[in-house]
């Protein structure tokens, strides 16, 4: 999980929830075709084709807008119906396991076990857990464990100090969101294995573990992002650090 940069309220949407004060996200997506085509198109410029959750690369039928912050809660009593609609609340997700797919990051038996993300998050979670907007740029609070089968995630506690983040909640975040499932754990693996067998290899120097980054991370424009950025980010250590430092990251 990483921060994710927000663009601009886009116009469509504005302007149907302006017309439609109490219409839900169902009611949008039914009633104003061109307006979710641009939030989908956006949210996935913003974030690089990556899940806000797991950072898994989405696409096709394997994506979602995910709402943060429950639509259920209609507690507001001027306008109950806010967070349907809100454009601070969206951000692109994978489908956390439920898609019908033979590609084993999409899904996986027991389905149950290997639900994430979206799908994992109860009801009123988002009041225990890290927002998007709640993770730092640098330092990168999350580190990764590598084991036979798996590639595990859990929280830098000394970066999370540095940061000010609550250790325990980001831990509770990975716990509530399912990260760990075995699923996403042996994804992990698959792109962690060449990547540590190129720096075990050919044993890079500064210099080249700093060009290896900026194939890797990408640029600042965020066109695509690989998948498991974070953890590349991780392996790669102070030369991620220093090259997304140059170019200015910014989600």
């Amino acid at each position: 999980m990483k921060f994710c940069y927000k663009g601009d309220e886009l116009a469509g949407l504005r302007q149907y929830r302006d017309a439609n004060p109490e219409n839900r996200w169902e009611n949008f997506r039914q009633e104003c075709q061109s307006g979710l085509t641009e939030v989908y198109e956006h949210l996935h410029q913003d974030q690089g084709g990556l899940c806000v959750y797991c950072e898994l690369s989405v696409s096709g039928d394997n994506r979602q807008v995910e709402h943060f912050h429950d639509k259920s809660d209609e507690s507001d009593a001027v306008s109950p119906t806010k967070w349907h609609l809100a454009w601070d609340n969206m951000r692109y997700a994978c489908k956390g396991g439920t898609g019908q797919n033979s590609d084993p990051n999409v899904f996986m038996e027991p389905v149950k076990e290997n639900l994430s993300c979206g799908q994992a998050k109860g009801n009123g979670v988002y009041q225990n857990i890290l927002a998007p907007d709640d993770i730092p740029l640098f330092p990168n609070i999350f580190r990764y464990e590598r084991k036979e089968k798996a590639v595990t995630i859990h929280p830098d506690e000394e970066r999370c100090r540095e940061a000010k983040i609550d250790i325990a909640r980001a831990q509770r975040t990975i716990d509530e969101l399912n990260l760990n499932c075995p699923r996403l754990c042996q994804s992990r693996l698959a792109y962690w294995m060449p990547l540590e067998e190129i720096l075990i290899k050919h044993r890079p120097n500064t210099q080249e573990k700093i060009r290896l980054a900026s194939i890797l991370l990408g640029d600042a424009q965020r066109e695509k992002r690989r998948s498991f950025f974070s953890m590349i980010r991780s392996i790669l250590k102070e030369s991620a650090e220093e090259y997304l430092h140059d170019i200015g990251y910014n989600g």
